[in-house]
């Protein structure tokens, strides 16, 4: 199979006719010798989202398929996979290959960055010219996949998700979608717009989520689930990130930053500090939000996680938003204009200075 084009663009609502017949082949694929799907190291609900729909549209098709997520994932993984075939591979632990996927038809959901597939590059680029990459990020490398379906207006993965299982179901709405199917959809969705409330959350957003909720979905049950099932360590170690605030730019910019003892002292996993930067950006005047979470260290370096966020709006006379993805790309990472992230090698107060020299004035 050769399927090597450059990324495809997207209306709202539908897929181009060559992009289409490249999915096409790969679901085909899938069904002869099953279909392995990747996303990003330690998934949110948008690659989980991303990944358990697909899994579950191309069991419909009658292909085996199975979702492989490099760790550590979310303690609500289990729930939101429920009965499909899922496995958690270790964090900075390159991946060797199973027999039971080596020859599979293969998809990348939710990224299309070689800095967020470390750990499974190699195995990936032997395959692909058998690999479907689905994104919405506004970098990603060009070699990765060779059918690409790229959206960076969408604003989420299950965005554009949504139109390749609608179409590889031959259905005429996403409202038509299996109830388990519309779920991690709308989840995805749901959690990559902030629950609807971040500047991302468009018309053909809230389009998708009603048909969605027509499909089955259930959002209350979607949000105890995702929102209100912490541990109490979760909030130890938000209180340790809280006190870390710093303020910068004239109350322009505000910085937390968290360490491997502080997630040691709260007795928290390495996933429970995800949504924190949302208490930084709830600060008036506070036009851009930092958080700086140290890394295991890899290859004995020290490694520092960036997360950044802006706002779209302020009162402020001359305001523009900051574009953290510029941000970002200059350290290797990148995401989207509003909301992206990095990893940079070194201590944690270095990455502090280098990244407050990398953030416009």
């Amino acid at each position: 199979m050769s399927t090597t084009r450059d990324t495809a663009p997207l209306d709202s609502t539908s897929l181009d006719s060559g992009t289409l017949a490249g999915i096409r082949r790969i679901a085909d694929l899938a069904r002869e010798r099953g279909i392995a799907i990747f996303t990003h190291a330690r998934p949110d609900g948008d690659a989980a989202g991303s990944a358990a729909a697909l899994a579950r549209a191309m069991k419909a098709l009658g292909a085996r398929a199975e979702v492989v997520f490099v760790g550590p994932v979310p303690r609500w993984t289990a729930d939101v996979m429920g009965s499909t075939p899922w496995r958690e591979l270790p964090s900075n632990t390159p991946f060797g290959g199973d027999p039971a996927l080596d020859n599979s038809a293969v998809a990348i959901v939710d990224t299309g960055s070689w800095s967020q597939l470390t750990e499974l590059k190699p195995w990936l680029q032997a395959r692909r010219e058998r690999t479907l990459m689905v994104d919405h990020h506004l970098h990603t490398d060009p070699d990765v996949g060779a059918v690409r379906v790229v959206d960076p207006g969408a604003a989420s993965a299950t965005q554009v998700v949504a139109r390749i299982v609608v179409a590889l179901l031959n259905l005429d709405s996403p409202s038509k979608l299996p109830a388990a199917i519309a779920e991690p959809l709308y989840l995805g969705l749901a959690t990559d717009t902030g629950w609807f409330r971040h500047s991302n959350t468009t018309s053909a957003v809230l389009v998708l989520g009603a048909d969605l909720l027509d499909a089955g979905a259930v959002p209350a049950k979607l949000y105890e689930l995702i929102e209100q099932r912490d541990d109490p360590s979760r909030l130890r170690l938000l209180s340790r990130a809280l006190a870390s605030l710093r303020i910068e730019r004239a109350g322009r910019l505000a910085v937390m930053s968290l360490t491997l003892r502080d997630f040691e002292l709260a007795g928290a996993r390495r996933t429970e500090s995800g949504g924190f930067i949302d208490h930084a950006m709830t600060l008036d005047g506070v036009e851009v939000a930092a958080i700086l979470t140290e890394e295991p260290p890899q290859a004995g370096a020290p490694i520092v996680k960036i997360s950044l966020r802006s706002k779209a709006f302020a009162a402020r006379p001359g305001f523009m938003p900051v574009d953290v993805n510029v941000v970002c790309r200059t350290f290797g990472g990148g995401g989207h204009a509003r909301a992206a992230g990095a990893k940079l090698e070194g201590a944690l107060d270095g990455a502090i200075v280098r990244l407050l020299a990398a953030i416009p004035e």
